[in-house]
């Protein structure tokens, strides 16, 4: 790999935190490779599984030699389900189906959190999310009665 150009993923590229991740990436000649909902060069939309499917294929397809950086940016500031389906399920899905693709020279691999991890949290929808059960945390976020926590417990 030394001498060859790397690839970083960037979730959430379409505009703010992930668009300007791209763009300082690639100054720094690092080939970005966007994921958005629109404007970016996968289009995936990671509240679904279907989307987070879509990601896989499409970085897939634009980086068929594999990559070098992964950056789960993408992010949602709700007080519904939406935040647990996009900030957990939505990031580490993308981490669990791109480490496949991660080249073996020096691959690294970055979430985007943010200082609300240091809030509350509805700990119930976090052991379902702990536990991978999509279904009963998006569920739960639903009926929460406390649906101020729900941004803070999903990161």
């Amino acid at each position: 790999m030394i001498g060859a150009q790397r690839t970083a993923v960037v979730t959430g590229a379409g505009r703010g935190i992930g668009k300007a991740t791209v763009e300082v990436l690639e100054a720094q000649g690092v080939r970005g490779a966007g994921v958005a909902l629109a404007r970016a060069a996968t289009k995936a939309d990671l509240s679904l599984p279907e989307g987070r499917a879509a990601l896989e294929a499409g970085v897939l397809e634009l980086c068929p030699s594999g990559i070098d950086v992964i950056v789960a940016n993408a992010g949602v500031l709700t007080d519904d389900e939406l935040s647990i389906q996009v900030n957990y399920f939505g990031a580490v899905e993308t981490l669990e189906r791109l480490r496949p693709m991660l080249r073996a020279d020096a691959p690294r691999g970055v979430v985007f959190s943010s200082r609300s991890v240091l809030k509350p949290v509805d700990d119930a929808i976090v052991e379902a999310c702990l536990e991978g059960d999509e279904a009963l945390a998006v569920s739960l976020a639903r009926q929460s009665e406390s649906r101020h926590l729900l941004y803070a417990t999903s990161k």
